[in-house]
C-alpha cells in the first residue's frame, strides 16, 4: 500500500491571509475535515409520488484536539483569532505532507480547554470555513 498516511502526523497551519507565512498549531492529537451539502426538495404534483431534490449550498468545518500548552504561543494566537472575530487562512495537512491538504478562509467557531485527573489538559477547536475548503496537492 503506497498512499496511506499516519494520522498522528497531521498539522494545522494558520496565516493572516493566503500566501502569508503560516504558523503551525502544535501538539495536535485528533483532527477532521467535514464537508456537507444541503439538498433542496423540489417535489411537486408531477413527481410521480417520489421526492425530488436538487443540490443546495455546501459547508466545510474542521475540528481538532490538541494538547493544551499554557506557554504555547501558536495556541494563544489561535484563541486571539476567536476573540478578534477575524478570519484567517487555514490549512490542514494530513500525514507528513508539506503540500497536500485542505485550505481556505475560516473563523474559529468555538473552542474549549479542559482536562481530566488522569490525563493531559486538551484544547478542542471548531473551525467554520467561509467559502470552500479546497483540497489540493499544493496548499
Amino acid at each position: 500500500m503506497a498512499g496511506e498516511t499516519a494520522g498522528r502526523k497531521g498539522g494545522l497551519f494558520v496565516a493572516s491571509s493566503a500566501g502569508a507565512a503560516q504558523t503551525e498549531v502544535g501538539r495536535i492529537r485528533n483532527w477532521s475535515v467535514d464537508a456537507s451539502e444541503d439538498l433542496v426538495e423540489v417535489t411537486s404534483n408531477d413527481s410521480s409520488g417520489n421526492r425530488e431534490y436538487i443540490r443546495g449550498t455546501r459547508g466545510y468545518t474542521a475540528t481538532l484536539e490538541s494538547l493544551w500548552l499554557s506557554t504555547g504561543a501558536q495556541q494563544e494566537d489561535l484563541l486571539k483569532v476567536f476573540s478578534s472575530s477575524g478570519s484567517r487562512h487555514i490549512s490542514i495537512k494530513p500525514g507528513d505532507s508539506t503540500t497536500q491538504g485542505w485550505a481556505g478562509t475560516g473563523f474559529i467557531r468555538s473552542y474549549s480547554v479542559g482536562g481530566q485527573h488522569e490525563d493531559a489538559d486538551v484544547m478542542n477547536v471548531e473551525i467554520q470555513f467561509s467559502g470552500a475548503a479546497t483540497y489540493s496537492t499544493s496548499t
